[in-house]
């Protein structure tokens, strides 16, 4: 079920799991995120007059848990936006697998098809198996969004502006024009592997 981004949705959180202890039974329950579990979706709408300034990164693709629309950035930050004119985005909350997830990494469903325990791609994924791409990092086993519609970034390896881009064949977590089934327009150009901004529909 897909909801309208509200104030309460911090798409720049990453959440370890908490984990509950039973000293009588020796059982524990592993639980994390906000009021999210994973596989829900929320729609971050595009405004008029401006792009939508959602929160920022750090120049290593961390995000910054202060920053928002009246966060004053420092130098290397990266603000992830809803570009005006750009339509709406689509985001997933995801538990990350055993490895973590790096900015612009194409990100995998779990092997059993889930949303808990999603991966970075392997080269020649097949597309009905993509979950989205991370526009942040995210540890192993955190709690975290992750963009699947919408103008983001991805790794993408050797592209030129407005290349159709699906899953490389060769460089894992990310996108080329090698393949077919489409899932991305390229809206920059680089010839080495390097994360830059795409229009994705995963």
């Amino acid at each position: 079920m897909s909801t309208k981004l509200s104030s309460a949705t911090a798409l720049h959180e990453v959440r370890p799991a908490s984990v509950l202890s039973t000293a009588v039974t020796g059982s524990t329950i592993s639980r994390g995120g906000p009021q999210a579990s994973p596989g829900d979706t929320v729609t971050a709408n595009a405004q008029s007059g401006s792009d939508r300034i959602l929160y920022h990164v750090d120049a290593a693709g961390d995000a910054i848990a202060s920053s928002g629309p009246l966060y004053q950035p420092v130098a290397g930050d990266i603000a992830v936006t809803v570009p005006e004119g750009t339509g709406d985005q689509t985001w997933v909350y995801v538990q990350n697998g055993g490895v973590a997830l790096d900015r612009g990494d194409l990100v995998s469903l779990s092997a059993a098809g889930l949303y808990t325990g999603v991966v970075e791609s392997a080269a020649g994924q097949p597309v009905k198996q993509l979950a989205g791409v991370a526009q942040h990092n995210i540890p192993a086993l955190n709690f975290g969004w992750i963009l699947v519609k919408g103008q983001g970034v991805a790794l993408c390896n050797g592209v030129a502006l407005g290349d159709s881009l699906s899953v490389s064949g060769a460089v894992v977590a990310s996108l080329d024009t090698a393949a077919n089934n489409q899932i991305a327009l390229a809206l920059a150009t680089t010839v080495p592997a390097a994360v830059v901004a795409v229009r994705l529909d995963i």
